[in-house]
């Protein structure tokens, strides 16, 4: 590995966690999600074989739909509390 990354595969502190590596998946809407904008099991595998991949830290994706009248086909809402152990 040449000098410009010596650093891509050491670990990295960020607050209380440790990172494996510095590989981040950055975030992007997958459209995998219930009708009802609750994440299905696609999204689960999808992050679960990005993790087996090696990267380090996987940034969710994120949402707009704040509440019920605001729906977007195919995005996460973020009004509904069952979301919140989905994400977990």
């Amino acid at each position: 590995m040449t000098k410009q990354f010596e650093y891509l595969f050491t670990p990295l502190e960020i607050g209380p966690i440790t990172v494996k590596n510095r590989l981040v998946w950055l975030p992007h809407i997958t459209g995998f999600v219930t009708p009802e904008g609750l994440p299905d099991e696609r999204l689960y595998w999808y992050f679960t074989e990005r993790a087996k991949g090696g990267v380090g830290l996987i940034i969710g994706e994120g949402s707009q739909v704040v509440h019920k009248t605001a729906r977007v086909f195919n995005w996460a809402n973020a009004f509904d509390q069952r979301i919140v152990p989905l994400w977990r």
